[in-house]
């Protein structure tokens, strides 16, 4: 049985994603790139 994955995003911006299982878990590696910038929901008082 395979425990790694390797995949590629052929595309303009590109990246390599790293999958491995870990018993029940599956442990992904790799870079990321922020598209979006989060916005809070919450009012600046909140506590």
């Amino acid at each position: 049985m395979r425990n790694e994955v390797t995949a590629y995003q052929s595309s303009s911006r590109g990246g390599t994603l790293y999958c491995r299982m870990n018993g029940k878990r599956v442990i992904i590696a790799g870079k990321a790139a922020f598209t979006h910038e989060p916005k809070s929901m919450c009012p600046d008082n909140a506590v």
